[in-house]
């Protein structure tokens, strides 16, 4: 017993010790000093090392609570693991529907469970709050029983989503006042996502601190990414690290894989290689595929200061690693070499190749990489733009349980974008995504209720649909809101709760792209009525804070004379901005302004000056005018090598450019040039052939 203290005060010593010099001395008198000795415990009896692990292992039978009357008792869902492809047949056959699901668990009753009857984790990592890491290839299961789905919300009057959280929630909190650490975990997720009540993320930290200084180690690995993130608590590594290390002694994979990420030098942590290959070794050795992974880019990375030189031998190269993992029907290791490829990681950047990988792992359960594939096809990045085939990944990755997908699909869709408009499609595809609780279908629904397009025109329910956004962050939603409050649409209406939402959507770091998609609401007369003075006035918002797309949009709007008096030279201003600013849309406008003169005196040199920046952003519109400059031959001299190699990126893209014209253009050439034309062709696809979208809003659906 003495020595088991002795060693844990030496480990915690070793964690400060290890985070002062970047981070200052970590403070000892914690929040929750009075936390009950008996339950940490009871965790660590019930909790031994790499527990959790072996009984994913043995794929136990599913774990029910205790019956109960109470109505907050969730059960357990079933866990599905999918066999290991034998490696032989794997690589014959790479095509096989194998779907590997990620642990997708539900805290159970908190009143009624005991410790004793927990052998799987009690509830699962919430990532909502990490757009950047949204993995895709778990499958949502089914929802909790006291969870309406959106469908049903949509076609029945209005109720809130939980109808049983105002009884839910004080039986948590008087199952929290008499120390059920569970009970603490429960109202943290509560709080996090806003089950029944307003998200509050302070709150919800406060919970998830209790449980995890009672010693529940999924509640401490929570605790940790709160301090990881800066979510309901000051942002600090040094603290994240303290409570992955003691979530890490418990045998929690998921806090040695986080560990991992910190010492490579991720969320701004100072990086320590070695500390990283150690946790990612040790969680390898329990059976993540993610940490054996991790391990193979670490050791082709290099730069391991003679650390683990035996482990380079046992993993060898990680590149041919990972490709026999890959050919041996291992889906992670695909979407890694996927990943590998499309960024040139370690490795020649291969689009078409990453896109392979996407697709093979796709076949076999991967919502991540069935997306990935989707995002190539849509954007044409590497490849021809192809809706057809973008809708079909997007719509696999969505059946997979990934909501980014469904909304995907809603908005192709809403927009008709390669393929027929259908709204009633748009509505359901939507309302899957909503279900899950996806900010940007919900705000899409409202969108729809509030416009009349594809659904009758009902305010309340658009009201509803935007709140429900609204609930979950996002900030478009919140002006919409503060927009009904104003007219009374929908609500009653209410001054106060109009600035109160303004207020708190101004606040929001990504107010001024919300602020352009109400002003091109306002220009084009959907969800609001079309009000030119209201869309300048939006835009001048965010323009006047040096936001370049909403400088753009008013450089357009002032040319075009859209729902306001033509002005050039304003337009010219405003133009010269959003370039200056880096935007390659500016930079494209200001460039054809200056050569045709308007608003502006003519300056040729100058536009092609422009037009090259914005080419060089990978703007397809800008390289087919520099293409075609090329070809012409009038602002620039004439050159037939420069004109096909513009006009080769571009062709994938510009329905103004045929093979026929650039069959034209080679047959005009001299033959010694053709062959220069090819390679001058070659690396501007090398170096300017990825397609940027910076001007494009696809937020805001096309009308």
């Amino acid at each position: 017993m003495h020595y088991s203290l002795l060693v844990t005060t030496i480990s915690m010593a070793l964690v400060i010790t290890s985070c002062t010099p970047y981070y200052g001395t970590v403070r000892h008198n914690r929040a929750y000093p009075n936390a009950k000795t008996k339950y940490q415990q009871e965790q660590k009896q019930q909790v031994a090392f790499g527990q959790e692990t072996e009984a994913v292992q043995k794929n136990p039978e599913p774990t029910v609570a205790p019956q109960s009357t109470k109505k907050s008792v969730r059960r357990f869902k079933q866990k599905t693991v999918a066999a290991k492809p034998n490696p032989k047949e794997a690589a014959v056959a790479n095509d096989i529907p194998v779907i590997a699901l990620n642990r997708h668990d539900e805290l159970p009753g908190v009143a009624d469970l005991k410790p004793e009857d927990i052998t799987e984790p009690l509830f699962a990592k919430h990532d909502a709050h990490k757009e950047i890491t949204d993995h895709t290839d778990s499958v949502e299961l089914d929802a909790p029983a006291v969870t309406q789905s959106a469908a049903a919300v949509d076609k029945t009057p209005l109720l809130e989503c939980d109808p049983n959280a105002k009884e839910t929630l004080p039986v948590l909190l008087n199952a929290a006042s008499r120390g059920d650490i569970y009970a603490y975990a429960r109202l943290g997720e509560i709080y996090l996502n806003g089950e029944g009540v307003a998200v509050d993320k302070h709150k919800s930290a406060e919970w998830y601190g209790k449980a995890a200084y009672a010693g529940l180690p999924l509640a401490q690995v929570q605790y940790g990414d709160y301090y990881r993130d800066g979510i309901g608590v000051p942002k600090n590594n040094c603290e994240a690290i303290y409570w992955y290390n003691k979530a890490a002694a418990q045998g929690e994979v998921k806090a040695m894989l986080r560990l991992g990420e910190l010492y490579k030098g991720w969320y701004g942590n100072p990086p320590d290689r070695k500390l990283a290959f150690k946790w990612y070794r040790q969680a390898a050795s329990l059976g993540s595929d993610e940490a054996q992974t991790q391990l193979h880019l670490l050791l082709a990375s290099g730069n391991m200061g003679g650390y683990g030189g035996a482990d380079k031998m046992e993993f060898g190269s990680s590149i041919r690693s990972l490709t026999q993992q890959a050919q041996a029907g291992n889906m992670k290791a695909m979407l890694e070499l996927g990943d590998r490829y499309y960024n040139g990681n370690g490795v020649k950047k291969n689009i078409p190749l990453a896109l392979q990988y996407y697709k093979s792992a796709a076949k076999l359960g991967s919502g991540e990489a069935a997306h990935k594939a989707a995002d190539i096809y849509y954007y044409g990045k590497g490849t021809k733009i192809d809706a057809a085939q973008a809708l079909i990944y997007y719509k696999r990755a969505g059946d997979l349980g990934s909501a980014k997908s469904k909304f995907k699909v809603g908005e192709m869709y809403f927009n008709g974008e390669g393929i027929p408009r259908n709204l009633e499609l748009a509505r359901d595809w939507y309302l899957k995504a909503a279900d899950q609780n996806y900010a940007l279908a919900q705000a899409a629904l409202g969108d729809m209720y509030q416009s009349g397009k594809g659904v009758p025109r009902y305010y309340p329910r658009a009201f509803y649909w935007y709140e429900m956004a609204a609930k979950h962050d996002d900030t478009y939603a919140k002006f919409m809101l503060s927009i009904l409050y104003a007219k009374g649409q929908g609500v009653e209406p209410n001054l106060a709760k109009s600035v109160e939402w303004y207020n708190k959507a101004e606040r929001q770091d990504d107010s001024y792209a919300a602020q352009c998609r109400i002003a091109k609401n306002y220009l084009v007369g959907f969800a609001l009525p079309k009000n030119g003075s209201e869309a300048l006035r939006w835009y001048s918002l965010a323009a006047t804070e040096g936001y370049a797309p909403a400088q753009a949009a008013l450089g357009d709007m002032l040319s075009r004379g859209d729902a306001v008096e033509p002005d050039f030279e304003m337009a010219i201003q405003w133009y010269t901005l959003a370039a200056t600013n880096g935007l390659p849309y500016g930079q494209y406008s200001l460039g054809l302004a200056l050569i045709e003169g308007l608003g502006t005196d003519t300056d040729p040199k100058e536009g092609v000056a422009w037009l090259k920046k914005a080419a060089y952003q990978s703007y397809r519109p800008a390289q087919y005018e520099l293409g075609r400059l090329y070809y012409e031959g009038k602002v620039v001299r004439r050159n037939d090598v420069r004109a096909y190699g513009w006009w080769s990126i571009s062709l994938q893209d510009m329905n103004d450019i045929t093979p026929e014209s650039l069959a034209y253009l080679v047959d005009r050439m001299e033959p010694g040039y053709r062959e220069r034309a090819v390679l001058l062709s070659e690396r501007y696809k090398q170096r300017f052939g990825d397609l940027a979208h910076h001007e494009t809003d696809k937020s805001l659906p096309s009308k």
